[in-house]
């Protein structure tokens, strides 16, 4: 017998047999990831002082990943797990594997459902910036403890890789204009000083705070942990620094200094390293300028390559448009953290 999907969307029956074998389950859409597909599947308790079991199904995009992600994911989360960490769980197939192939090719993986709140209604207040700082070092000291090699997305985060290609394309980029764009891009990646004996260990890759879970109105969990690499913990600073100021260009918000200073300080004060606040401000600084340039330079890339990027066509009616755009607004937000002058005061 199969599984039966109580609910619309359907998915394919093996897929559902695979997880649930014969029992009745609850399919829901969730999320609005635009890389893997994802669904809660509620299997309704068969005692009344018993819960519904709930697991996420997700399919994984392997034009993006390789489907070995599987296997980290489970590597991380159970590393995680035994260092107190509550973390979603890898949900084996009924036959015991990590991952299952469906008819059409596609692989689909599962994990356990952790319960929380939303983001708190203070989401955007300075003083949850030091929460996330003290998330995040307490995640890199705990992944700094595992010795593992990720099947990582290819030159994901390489910036030196990125500026290799930028340099290529120069001559192919179609105007004057984009030309001095990349020159300039290629002008501030030769300006920045991120250490360059930094230690590298496992990374998360993506920590925004979409990828965070709250209970109680502060992050506890990280998820979403396809971007696993080997890294530096530069990279993750920067990655979420980034995405906080480029919401600060698109609404034309000033410079979110006290977010910046409070999540430096945090992070700061779990990790414990051997330098002065006002150094470990401007490597923060700098960090999150590495990322904005990186990203500019995989835009402004793409004019000549025509191959990555997609975007909204009612908003920008060329790839041209788009990328153009974007680069810009990552040039702005190295502009502006340039004009930040790192502080060596306490922030709390």
């Amino acid at each position: 017998m199969s599984a039966e999907a109580l609910s619309q969307p359907s998915l394919p029956t093996d897929v559902l047999d695979a997880y649930c074998g014969d029992r009745p389950v609850n399919v829901s859409h969730i999320g609005n990831g635009e890389i893997n597909v994802t669904y809660l599947l509620t299997e309704p308790a068969t005692e009344a002082d018993q819960p519904d079991r709930k697991i996420i199904l997700q399919r994984v995009n392997t034009d993006v990943f390789d489907p070995r992600i599987t296997e980290d994911f489970v590597v991380v989360t159970n590393h995680l797990a035994q260092e107190g960490w509550e973390v979603p769980q890898a949900v084996p197939t009924e036959d015991g594997t990590v991952h299952h192939v469906d008819t059409e090719g596609g692989v689909w993986r599962a994990m356990t459902f952790l319960e929380s709140d939303g983001k708190p209604q203070n989401s955007e207040s300075p003083a949850l910036y030091t929460k996330y700082g003290e998330l995040l070092a307490n995640m890199h000291g705990s992944l700094a403890r595992l010795d593992y090699e990720p099947h990582s997305i290819p030159h994901f985060h390489d910036t030196p890789y990125y500026a290799g290609r930028m340099r290529e394309v120069l001559d192919q980029l179609p105007d004057a204009e984009t030309r001095a764009t990349a020159e300039a891009l290629l002008a501030a990646y030769d300006t920045l000083n991120i250490p360059e004996d930094a230690t590298r260990q496992l990374i998360h890759a993506d920590p925004k705070t979409d990828n965070m879970l709250f209970r109680n109105g502060e992050p506890f969990t990280y998820i979403d942990w396809d971007t696993l690499m080997d890294g530096t913990i530069w990279v993750d600073i920067g990655d979420m620094l980034r995405s906080v100021v480029e919401d600060a260009v698109h609404q034309g918000a000033e410079l979110p200094v006290d977010k910046i200073r409070c999540f430096s300080e945090g992070y700061r004060q779990v990790a414990a390293p051997e330098v002065e606040p006002a150094q470990f401000e401007q490597w923060v600084v700098a960090s999150t300028q590495q990322i904005a340039i990186e990203l500019g330079m995989r835009y402004l890339t793409d004019v000549a390559d025509n191959s990555y990027w997609s975007w909204n066509l009612a908003e920008y009616p060329t790839r041209y448009d788009y990328c153009t755009a974007r680069t810009a607004t990552q040039l702005k937000i190295y502009h502006n953290l340039s004009q930040l002058q790192p502080t060596g005061d306490q922030h709390v």
